[in-house]
């Protein structure tokens, strides 16, 4: 894959390649005067910053690996692509605990979902009950109290169980959309983000989002059975 660089005088470019990868470069050229000494020039040139957007779709990112953790608002694209049955490689699933009422109220008036509180409702017992049919494949599900800035999904490609951060393979890596308010989900562009990308930068992303996963699994209420959806008193905050 060839690093495109838009190599300008005092500007900032970037630019989407014909495989999907938004490539920006800086490449600044400073001419400062300096009396007596004539002119002198500061060539200051910052590595081009690789942002990967998405190569695979959902469905080819989740049914092409062995492991898959993911983190949603309410879980209706894996619903849509009926990607959870009994040979589901999606073992992990973070949702929204609509019952923290005041947060539900925030998360529908942002509209990124496009859906009122109770269709939010709707979305999130769904695809929990779904994921509580298949549980003897593996499958858990976990409610986490406040709405998370983004939505993902990590994928391993070798390693057939994963428990922590230093299990996924060279081959691993996360797909993640940002959510924006009155940005509807098509419009939000996902991005790929290697484990084994040579940048650092990349790699510590990587490493960042898999922690913060955990972190929020780990603190997050297990839904194990129907019962453990109720809220207590229409609401938990």
């Amino acid at each position: 894959m060839e690093e495109i660089k838009w190599s300008i005088k005092g500007y900032i470019g970037a630019f989407t390649t014909g495989e999907g990868e938004v490539v920006m470069g800086i490449n600044l050229v400073i001419a400062i005067p300096i009396a007596l000494i004539g002119l002198a020039i500061f060539i200051l040139e910052v590595r081009s910053i690789r942002i990967q957007r998405k190569k695979l779709s959902l469905p080819e990112s989740v049914e092409g690996s062995k492991v898959v953790w993911g983190l949603w608002h309410t879980g209706a694209r894996i619903r849509e692509e009926d990607l959870i049955d009994s040979t589901t490689s999606i073992k992990r699933i973070l949702l929204f605990d609509y019952c923290n009422t005041k947060e539900l109220t925030k998360l529908a008036n942002m509209g990124a979902l496009g859906h009122s509180e109770t269709d939010i409702q709707k979305e999130i017992i769904d695809i929990t009950k779904k994921a509580l049919l298949f549980s003897n494949s593996g499958v858990r599900v976990r409610w986490y109290p406040k709405p998370i800035p983004y939505s993902l999904i990590i994928c391993e490609r070798d390693n057939n169980k994963i428990n922590i951060a230093d299990d996924f393979s060279t081959r691993a890596f996360l797909r993640i959309e940002f959510f924006l308010a009155k940005v509807k989900r098509h419009k939000r562009p996902p991005y790929l983000i290697m484990k084994s990308s040579k940048d650092k930068g990349e790699q510590a992303l990587f490493n960042y989002y898999v922690k913060e996963f955990l972190r929020i699994w780990d603190s997050a209420r297990p839904i194990n059975s129907l019962n453990d959806m109720e809220c207590v008193n229409g609401s938990k905050t």
